[in-house]
């Protein structure tokens, strides 16, 4: 039996490599970026008056000594995520045996680390959103171990971190908040919508 290969057709060629060229130069343009910025926002920007102004919501572990640079330094590495996720698609739309769905699942998690990069980053939302959105990344990540089938001494440690990280931000004046549709966070399960930090 004869092994079909799909992109073999001239014609999906033609189609699809304008667009592995489009997204080779998006990936690259973002890492230029980086590397032409650094990490570090330009210093008369929004984004470095919030980081001068983010002592005043400093605090200890697991929250942070500095919540709007955490928040930063996430939405750098769901960049990352994104770029790399972006080059892995094109690199398997140029091989000679592209899965079927394989690439469906890259440019999906390509798009959702891109979104939540943007989310993290937006330019108008100010310090204490931007605080808060960090901060309900951290608390995804620790509801996600508390129920994974881990030893039960880490999942309680997942679930006390947790705790202390509500206690914290209300202790800052932060509310848990059920959030409006438009709000909510990309990817977000119902039960983490309802225990967002705002």
């Amino acid at each position: 039996m004869s092994e079909t290969r799909w992109n073999d057709d001239a014609a999906f060629e033609a189609y699809i490599a304008p667009n592995r060229e489009l997204l080779t130069r998006l990936v690259e343009a973002s890492r230029e970026l980086k590397d032409q910025w650094s990490e570090l926002p330009a210093e008369d920007s929004p984004a470095m008056a919030e980081l001068a102004a983010e002592h005043q919501f400093r605090g200890d572990p697991p929250w942070d000594n500095e919540p709007a640079t955490a928040a930063h330094n996430i939405a750098h590495l769901v960049i990352f995520g994104a770029e790399d996720h972006a080059t892995a698609l094109v690199r398997l739309l140029e091989d000679d045996h592209t899965p079927v769905f394989a690439h469906i699942v890259l440019a999906r998690a390509c798009l959702e680390y891109a979104a939540k990069g943007w989310w993290l980053l937006d330019a108008g939302i100010g310090l204490r959103l931007r605080i808060a959105r960090g901060m309900n990344e951290r608390l995804l990540t620790l509801s996600e171990a508390a129920r994974l089938p881990l030893p039960d001494e880490e999942r309680e440690r997942a679930k006390k971190r947790r705790a202390e990280i509500f206690d914290r931000g209300t202790s800052l004046g932060f509310q848990k908040v059920r959030p409006l549709r438009a709000t909510w966070r990309p990817g977000a399960s119902r039960w983490f919508r309802s225990s967002s930090l705002r």
